[in-house]
């Protein structure tokens, strides 16, 4: 999945220490890290935030707007994310469109050199390559002082959910660029346009409130599938929308998004 594009790709990603730092990122998400424990914080105070505990392996999703929360593991989120994809695909099928599976890709990793400072720490930017074609350009810290401070379990399990065999995000070379350092820049290269995907400012050291790493305690807790109305999306998938015209040779991405009328959809996230 693009969690980058959601700018979570830089919530999950490992290094060894302990402590707590607030990063400031240009769109005003900040992110908060220590002890293992990483939080989102949206630019609006109604907007979904999450909290990531790497050591414990546990995903919490909070919605200020519905005053409730949900929890579960990389293991429960990633079985509810192929679920909803399983039925992402029977729409689209019951709809006439079969998507083309996704084959394998090559991907590449090379180290372009020194990128500056970004948010007053010493960068090295890298380019990821799929299929020979330029797909993501990171810039990432590896300053120990920093360093020291990121959680380091290593559990990037929630990354990787729903991602096709070929996908960038589960190749090997992409995994371990994930462990080098802490990014602090990431442009993403789709379909011959160029998204900021994570663009930090600031970072200041502070040791952060504990309960700031929990849900509002006047929330109340529900499960994954109501958190996501599953039952409501399947609801609506037994209902069996009138079907669009199939595509003979089997639809391409742009095709498919005309089909169902989202061909100028922008991905969230990109472009802030």
């Amino acid at each position: 999945m693009l969690l980058w594009a959601l700018g979570l790709g830089a919530l999950l990603w490992p290094a060894p220490g302990w402590a707590g730092f607030i990063q400031h990122e240009r769109d005003g998400r900040q992110t908060y890290v220590q002890e293992g424990k990483i939080r989102s914080v949206p630019a609006q105070a109604d907007e979904m935030w999450m909290i990531f505990d790497l050591e414990g392996d546990q995903m919490t999703m909070v919605d200020p707007g519905g005053r409730r929360y949900a929890q579960g593991t990389s293991a429960e989120y990633c079985a509810l994310v192929n679920r909803m994809m399983d039925f992402a695909s029977s729409l689209l099928g019951s709809m006439g469109i079969e998507p083309q599976p996704v084959g394998e890709a090559e991907v590449a990793v090379q180290k372009e050199g020194p990128g500056g400072r970004i948010a007053g720490r010493a960068t090295t930017r890298y380019s990821v390559l799929q299929d020979g074609r330029l797909f993501e350009e990171l810039w990432l810290t590896e300053e120990p002082d920093l360093m020291k401070e990121i959680a380091g379990a290593g559990n990037v399990a929630f990354m990787d959910c729903g991602s096709d065999k070929g996908a960038v995000a589960v190749a090997g070379e992409y995994v371990e660029l994930r462990s080098r350092g802490w990014p602090l820049r990431s442009v993403v290269h789709f379909n011959g346009e160029s998204y900021t995907g994570l663009d930090v400012v600031r970072i200041e050291s502070q040791r952060i409130p504990a309960p700031a790493f929990k849900p509002p305690p006047d929330y109340r807790r529900v499960s994954l599938e109501e958190f996501f109305e599953m039952e409501a999306l399947e609801e609506y998938g037994a209902a069996a929308p009138p079907p669009v015209p199939r595509f003979e040779d089997g639809p391409g991405m742009e095709e498919m998004l005309k089909g169902l009328g989202l061909d100028e959809l922008k991905l969230p996230g990109f472009g802030r």
